[in-house]
Protein backbone atom coordinates (compact mmCIF):
# COMPACT_ATOMS: atom_id res chain seq x y z
CA UNK A 1 0.00 0.00 0.00
CA UNK A 2 1.32 3.50 -0.59
CA UNK A 3 1.43 6.31 1.92
CA UNK A 4 -0.01 9.05 -0.59
CA UNK A 5 -2.90 7.56 -2.56
CA UNK A 6 -3.43 4.37 -0.13
CA UNK A 7 -3.81 2.38 -3.08
CA UNK A 8 -3.32 -1.49 -2.93
CA UNK A 9 -3.62 -4.73 -4.69
CA UNK A 10 -4.86 -4.29 -8.85
CA UNK A 11 -5.43 -0.17 -8.08
CA UNK A 12 -1.54 -0.48 -7.34
CA UNK A 13 -1.09 -2.39 -9.71
CA UNK A 14 -2.65 -0.51 -12.47
CA UNK A 15 -0.96 2.77 -11.52
CA UNK A 16 2.40 1.22 -11.69
CA UNK A 17 1.89 -0.32 -15.45
CA UNK A 18 0.22 3.35 -16.33
CA UNK A 19 3.83 5.06 -14.58
CA UNK A 20 5.53 2.12 -16.27
CA UNK A 21 3.96 3.50 -19.70
CA UNK A 22 3.88 7.04 -19.22
CA UNK A 23 7.84 6.63 -18.56
CA UNK A 24 8.58 5.02 -21.87
CA UNK A 25 6.66 7.11 -23.60
CA UNK A 26 9.04 9.51 -22.54
CA UNK A 27 11.59 7.91 -23.33
CA UNK A 28 10.80 7.67 -26.54
CA UNK A 29 10.27 10.94 -27.39
CA UNK A 30 13.52 11.69 -26.08
CA UNK A 31 15.04 9.74 -27.92
CA UNK A 32 12.96 10.83 -31.29
CA UNK A 33 13.77 14.32 -30.69
CA UNK A 34 18.02 13.80 -29.65
CA UNK A 35 19.68 14.37 -33.33
CA UNK A 36 22.10 12.42 -31.89
CA UNK A 37 20.25 9.46 -30.86
CA UNK A 38 17.48 9.64 -33.70
CA UNK A 39 19.46 6.89 -35.72
CA UNK A 40 19.18 4.57 -32.34
CA UNK A 41 17.10 2.43 -31.12
CA UNK A 42 13.66 3.96 -29.97
CA UNK A 43 12.12 1.66 -27.54
CA UNK A 44 8.78 1.40 -28.83
CA UNK A 45 7.71 -2.43 -27.80
CA UNK A 46 8.76 -1.79 -23.88
CA UNK A 47 5.05 -0.56 -23.08
CA UNK A 48 1.70 -0.83 -24.77
CA UNK A 49 1.40 2.11 -25.15
CA UNK A 50 3.83 3.03 -26.92
CA UNK A 51 3.30 0.28 -29.45
CA UNK A 52 0.28 1.67 -29.97
CA UNK A 53 1.49 4.53 -30.71
CA UNK A 54 4.48 3.82 -32.36
CA UNK A 55 3.08 4.68 -36.14
CA UNK A 56 2.42 8.74 -34.85
CA UNK A 57 5.81 9.09 -32.56
CA UNK A 58 7.56 8.60 -35.85
CA UNK A 59 5.78 10.64 -38.05
CA UNK A 60 4.38 7.69 -40.58
CA UNK A 61 0.35 8.23 -38.62
CA UNK A 62 -2.37 9.88 -39.74
CA UNK A 63 -4.24 12.10 -37.64
CA UNK A 64 -8.48 11.99 -37.88
CA UNK A 65 -10.80 14.09 -35.74
CA UNK A 66 -13.86 13.14 -35.87
CA UNK A 67 -16.79 15.96 -34.66
CA UNK A 68 -19.75 14.95 -33.83
CA UNK A 69 -22.73 17.67 -32.80
CA UNK A 70 -26.40 17.23 -32.22
CA UNK A 71 -28.80 19.40 -34.59
CA UNK A 72 -30.02 21.35 -31.56
CA UNK A 73 -28.75 24.86 -31.05
CA UNK A 74 -26.75 24.08 -28.09
CA UNK A 75 -23.67 26.63 -27.11
CA UNK A 76 -21.14 24.03 -25.42
CA UNK A 77 -21.88 22.17 -29.14
CA UNK A 78 -21.27 25.05 -31.35
CA UNK A 79 -18.30 26.02 -29.91
CA UNK A 80 -16.31 22.62 -29.66
CA UNK A 81 -17.81 22.40 -33.32
CA UNK A 82 -15.87 25.85 -34.16
CA UNK A 83 -12.69 25.00 -32.32
CA UNK A 84 -13.15 21.22 -34.73
CA UNK A 85 -13.42 23.29 -37.75
CA UNK A 86 -10.86 26.61 -36.39
CA UNK A 87 -7.93 23.66 -35.66
CA UNK A 88 -8.80 21.86 -39.14
CA UNK A 89 -8.10 24.86 -41.59
CA UNK A 90 -4.77 25.57 -39.49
Amino acid sequence: MTKKTMSEGATLEEANNINKSLMVLGYCIASLSDSKKKSGHIPYRDSQLTKLLADSLAGKGVTLMRIGFHPLPLKPCCSWLQCGISSFQK
